[in-house]
């Protein structure tokens, strides 16, 4: 499960952070922004079919 492992959850943070874009296109950033949209989608809805989560 995506959800538990600690590198996918971070990884759209670290691509934010790193982004330069003098280096990267802007094409590059509103994708990470839509997949970083559509990875909380779907972390809200997996988390609404739970009733507890545990995250580290």
């Amino acid at each position: 499960n995506i959800f538990y492992l600690m590198e996918f959850r971070e990884i759209f943070l670290t691509l934010l952070r790193k982004y330069d874009e003098r280096m990267q296109p802007c094409s590059f950033l509103r994708d990470l922004v839509e997949s970083t949209h559509l990875f909380l989608k779907m972390l809200e809805r997996f988390c609404k079919g739970r009733n507890n989560l545990v995250v580290q």
